[in-house]
């Protein structure tokens, strides 16, 4: 079912560089305005509910008056079950954002983010697993629950 939501979001404008190499789990929210304005690179792992918005409005203004973003999810990175990624953000390659996690700001290259906002709590590979969960674990299923 993952190949089926890359090809619709694909279609809707959502830039992916390997079509065949991603996954998107189930209820995962691209923003509808300006889908095209996010990118998401080779073997990344998307998980069920996450919302990636590209665009908000500006408070500085009396009037609403939108903020167009871009997004980037660069190649490895891993995004937990019900984050919510804000542009303009860029997350680096081999990154992880911890479920229910808020980004706001770019996360490094295999760094490891977490909490409300997401802030970095540790590098990947080099963390506990019981400070996170398994992301093996995690990645393991993700990938089975693929082929369904």
């Amino acid at each position: 079912m993952s190949k089926h939501r890359v090809f619709l979001q694909s279609l809707r404008g959502v830039s992916f560089a390997d079509k065949r190499n991603v996954f998107v789990g189930e209820d995962v929210f691209f923003d509808e305005v300006f889908p095209e304005n996010i990118s998401v690179g080779k073997n990344v792992l998307i998980t069920e509910g996450v919302m990636i918005l590209t665009h908000n409005y500006d408070p500085s203004f009396s009037d609403h008056v939108m903020k167009v973003n871009r997004v980037a999810i660069s190649d490895g990175a891993f995004i937990g079950v019900r984050s919510i990624i804000i542009g303009p953000v860029t997350i680096g390659e081999k990154a992880v954002v911890a479920a229910g996690a808020v980004v706001t700001k770019d996360v490094p290259a295999g760094e490891v983010v977490a909490g409300v906002p997401a802030r970095v709590i540790g590098k990947r590979g080099d963390m506990d697993p019981s400070a996170l969960g398994n992301i093996v674990e995690a990645k393991r299923r993700s990938a089975a629950a693929s082929t369904d």
